[in-house]
């Protein structure tokens, strides 16, 4: 074998989600061996077969060669974390900038988490949900509402919906096959209350001296029942 050989060889490289295939050295050695290394210029899914045959028409042999000619296993480089997007909606609305404040919500909230991610194994996408009901602050849960759904170059998406009133805490963790973890989004903190707050109101000296007319003043009492209850001036009609 000569270096100039190397032109005997058939070598075939194939490249799925790179920006170009394996690179190949030059070959070096002397005697008998002789190697030539083939690189991953980048991230993607790769595999090559070489096929040799000797000046003298001898086939090439060795493990895993099949008629003088070897093809590898595919082979992943994968340097990239996985990338996590929460989005949360409310109506068909979306109020991602507005749930951490806003809180309160008197309906079902969804969540629709978006991975970027090559190599992407939905079983390493975990929910972290902690859920209150509202009435006797047992533990309520909610999963994934289906399957993943892959949407092409590398986007997988799914979504989880909130329907049980209660207090609710959302995140989640995301790594890939080859374990890169994800960067964990934010805890997000929100409350379903689906039930009309009670007014109750009430007054003390309930003997006019004439109809609606009283010499001193009353006091009206004013009693609400409700999860989320909130202090608002009161507004008086004259």
């Amino acid at each position: 074998f000569l270096p100039e050989d190397g032109s005997l060889m058939k070598i075939d490289c194939q490249a799925e989600g790179a920006s170009q295939a394996l690179e190949q050295g030059s070959w070096e050695g002397n005697g008998e061996e002789h190697k030539s290394v083939f690189s991953m210029p980048g991230d993607g899914k790769y595999r090559f077969s070489v096929e040799y045959r000797d000046r003298s028409g001898n086939l090439m042999e060795g493990d895993e060669v099949s008629e003088g000619r070897f093809t590898s296993k595919y082979l992943v480089l994968d340097t990239k974390k996985p990338v996590v997007e929460v989005a949360f909606l409310y109506n068909g609305a979306d109020i991602t900038r507005e749930i951490a404040e806003k809180k309160y919500y008197a309906g079902p909230v969804t969540a629709e988490v978006t991975v970027t991610e090559a190599n992407f194994d939905p079983a390493l996408a975990e929910l972290i949900i902690r859920g209150y009901s509202g009435e006797d602050h047992k533990t309520i849960s909610a999963g994934w509402d289906g399957p993943w759904k892959d949407e092409g170059e590398g986007i997988h998406r799914n979504t989880v919906t909130f329907t049980a009133q209660g207090t609710w805490q959302f995140a989640c963790a995301v790594k890939d096959i080859v374990g890169w973890e994800a960067e964990p989004p934010a805890v997000v903190e929100f409350v379903i209350d689906t039930l009309s707050p009670a007014a109750e109101i009430s007054f003390d000296r309930n003997n006019p001296e004439h109809e609606v007319f009283y010499r001193e003043a009353r006091t009206a009492l004013i009693r609400v029942t409700g999860r989320c209850f909130f202090e608002i001036p009161a507004r008086r009609d004259r």
